[in-house]
């Protein structure tokens, strides 16, 4: 009898417009809140990325840098060490390369390859902010800035690991500003054989301007038996994502193949 009438004064309010302006209103609040507890830092030294490298880095032996920007987190994966180092760095933006090329180009275990990164080989449209802005995006009207559009070269990651020779992939970043559902889906034939150890990529509001959702990436990886994290400053934590949603903030995840769950066991929290 009590859910008749909930639902019976839910039906009254929705035919009204001021209380379902307002209820708009406070899911956006509620969404808001949801955004800063699951968000994280976009930079590499304030978020989780950075223990993250130092945590896993000496282990690697091959990596993938998608959306290499100015090269900041291939640098800090170089510094960490440990085995020798082959890498591709994938990055279409002229300003971005200039500065990529500059600072690996004389690093012979460091491919600068000029394209971005996608769920098929081809062309896409690419919109380019000035000096390596890192919103650079082929989600048009991402950047708060003026960008120039420009058609570039595209392939996949299972396409790029086969050329380059690689067997595993030890580690892959992904940041591509919106892309990024896309670029797993290039890789699926990699992430079904595990032949990536981990695999960390971004999720924001850009995903919503494309229609990607993070149940999509989180069903496509855990589906080949990886483990999926939110990644922070203090750790690696599973969220309950059929409580909180799609809430298209600014965070990092981690997908973890079971021979690398070794490496970060010790920083994987509780539930959050």
């Amino acid at each position: 009898m009590l859910r008749k009438t909930i639902v019976a004064a839910k039906t009254v309010l929705a035919k009204s417009a001021f209380w379902t302006k307002l209820a708009v209103v406070v899911r956006d609040q509620a969404n808001t809140v949801v955004r800063i507890r699951l968000g994280d830092s976009p930079w590499v030294e304030e978020s989780g990325e950075r223990w993250l490298v130092e945590t896993a880095g000496p282990s690697c032996e091959t990596f993938i840098d998608v959306g290499g920007n100015k090269g900041v987190w291939t640098g800090l994966l170089l510094q960490t060490g440990g085995r020798e180092k082959r890498g591709l760095v994938f990055e279409p933006a002229l300003p971005a390369l200039k500065l990529l090329r500059e600072r690996f180009g004389g690093l012979s275990n460091v491919t600068i390859i000029e394209k971005a990164v996608s769920d098929a080989v081809g062309t896409i449209e690419f919109f380019e902010e000035a000096d390596a802005g890192g919103m650079s995006s082929a989600v048009a009207g991402h950047s708060l800035q003026p960008t120039t559009r420009r058609s570039v070269s595209a392939t996949t990651l299972d396409v790029a690991v086969e050329e380059a020779g690689f067997q595993i992939v030890d580690f892959v970043k992904i940041d591509v500003e919106g892309l990024d559902l896309a670029v797993l889906r290039g890789a699926r034939g990699l992430i079904e054989r595990q032949r990536i150890g981990l695999i960390q990529f971004e999720y924001h509001h850009a995903w919503l301007r494309v229609g990607s959702t993070l149940r999509a990436a989180v069903m496509l990886l855990e589906g080949a038996g990886y483990e999926v994290f939110l990644l922070n400053p203090t750790g690696l934590f599973k969220p309950d994502l059929a409580r909180y949603g799609e809430y298209f903030g600014m965070s990092n995840y981690v997908a973890v193949a079971p021979a690398w769950r070794h490496l970060i066991e010790s920083r994987i929290r509780g539930p959050l």
